[in-house]
């Protein structure tokens, strides 16, 4: 059975999950989070700023939209994400997104529709040999994750300049680790992962086009269920795509929440 904290935690990671250095959570409003990703350049990726853990009646909405579109205008930003979870209230998540579409918005184009899984018990999984999988301990290290996240997320390049602040932030944020995988030595996948009270929360997790089937990705989610266990907390949670969702069902992670995803571009 799935604790109702974890339950919460696969379809509000950013409600429930403690945040990042440079993260804004705006909580003052009972019909919704509003969450802002620390982030740097004026074009600012949408899926950086989420709105969720929506509990609204359809005549509020109005006034809700306006509302956030304008606190986010006064923060410099003009993209946002909604998300409508199983446990939206007290409209339903069909209606819900209706409305949301009648105001503008569209289904996300990368991923319309994520899924809110768990991880209950150990996977299985057998790693090769010439795999190892390491902690990100020092700069260098966070530059080559940082390498192979844009390079599979098909962001631009990472710029080393930011490094600096960047390492600066990571050390400033404790509860958040990262992984590589390495394949005789060369990193070729990358992951990280959140320590909250009741699950380690994965949120990133790639692997070079050219070094995928080697096991890489399987070895990271073997790393990170290990630190789950050594925190005793031995429960992951993600929120997956169409892409991993597959992979994580044969590791024997569960499906938990839906979560409709709505672009907004105002």
């Amino acid at each position: 059975m799935v604790a109702p904290a974890v339950l919460q935690l696969a379809e509000h990671l950013n409600t429930y999950a403690p945040p990042r250095a440079g993260d804004q959570c705006f909580t003052q409003d009972p019909r919704f989070v509003l969450f802002l990703a620390a982030c740097s350049g004026a074009d600012v990726d949408p899926h950086f700023t989420v709105v969720q853990r929506l509990r609204l009646q359809p005549s509020e909405l109005p006034a809700v939209v306006a509302q956030v579109r304008a606190q986010l205008r006064a923060q410099g930003r003009t993209s946002a994400t909604w998300e409508v979870g199983p446990s939206a209230a007290p409209t339903a998540p069909e209606a819900l997104s209706q409305l949301l579409q009648a105001h503008g918005m569209i289904p996300d184009p990368v991923e319309p529709l994520v899924m809110g899984m768990a991880l209950l018990q150990p996977p299985i999984v057998a790693i090769p040999p010439h795999l190892t999988v390491e902690r990100v301990q020092t700069p260098e290290a966070l530059l080559s994750l940082r390498q192979i996240f844009h390079k599979c997320f098909g962001m631009p390049p990472y710029d080393p300049a930011d490094l600096p602040a960047d390492w600066a932030r990571f050390e400033q944020t404790p509860n958040v680790r990262c992984y590589l995988a390495l394949s005789q030595g060369r990193p070729i996948a990358a992951a990280d992962a959140t320590v909250t009270k009741h699950a380690l929360l994965l949120s990133g997790g790639a692997t070079l086009p050219e070094a995928r089937g080697l096991g890489a990705y399987k070895a990271l989610i073997a790393a990170r269920f290990a630190d789950a266990q050594a925190l005793g907390t031995p429960v992951l949670v993600t929120q997956a795509g169409a892409m991993s969702r597959p992979i994580l069902s044969r590791l024997g992670f569960i499906d938990v929440a839906p979560i409709r995803v709505f672009l907004d571009r105002f």
